[in-house]
């Protein structure tokens, strides 16, 4: 809805649908706007979420920069994420992370994982980011298609992406897990 996809990846969307919103940047998380969460979506969210409803403002900074201009209602938006969230925790990637908290993997083991649970193909649909020195997977991105965000994930949900990450052959995964 009137941001173009290079301005959408690099400031995100909260100047559309409502001028004069702050842009979505990481580093003014607490400028974007209250997204007007139910008490009910909110507590879900914190319990997947770590930073939501708290000083980080990371609930704000995300729906400013993926949901507002498309008029996602924010329940339904963070409802989803939750949904999607738990999928993933019960599939075999996030079996995979969840065994290997505190650990060294390689990338090649966590495309596996994810490999068993939706096909080889839908690894490309991974973007992995890792921090530091060792590297730490700090960020798992995964492109799904709008006509499948609603629905279970399946093999056919996925939508390749042009890279797949800064993470090396192999990162740690924190001990915090998630």
């Amino acid at each position: 809805r009137g941001v173009d996809e290079r301005r959408w990846m690099r400031f995100g969307c909260a100047t559309r649908p409502i001028p004069n919103l702050p842009e979505a940047r990481a580093s003014r998380m607490c400028s974007s706007p209250e997204t007007g969460l139910s008490l009910e979506t909110a507590a879900k969210l914190s319990e997947v979420m770590p930073g939501a409803g708290g000083r980080s403002c990371l609930e704000r900074y995300e729906y400013a920069k993926h949901g507002a201009c498309f008029g996602f209602d924010p329940d339904a938006y963070f409802g989803t994420m939750v949904r999607l969230n738990q999928e993933i925790k019960e599939s075999e990637a996030g079996k995979f992370l969840a065994d290997n908290y505190g650990k060294t993997v390689s990338r090649r083991d966590f495309d596996a994982a994810f490999a068993k649970s939706w096909g080889k193909e839908n690894v490309k649909a991974v973007k992995l980011t890792c921090q530091g020195n060792p590297a730490y997977l700090t960020e798992i991105q995964i492109s799904i298609k709008a006509d499948a965000i609603n629905a279970p994930l399946s093999a056919n949900s996925f939508l390749p992406q042009p890279h797949p990450g800064n993470c090396g052959k192999t990162f740690v995964i924190d001990k915090a897990g998630y």
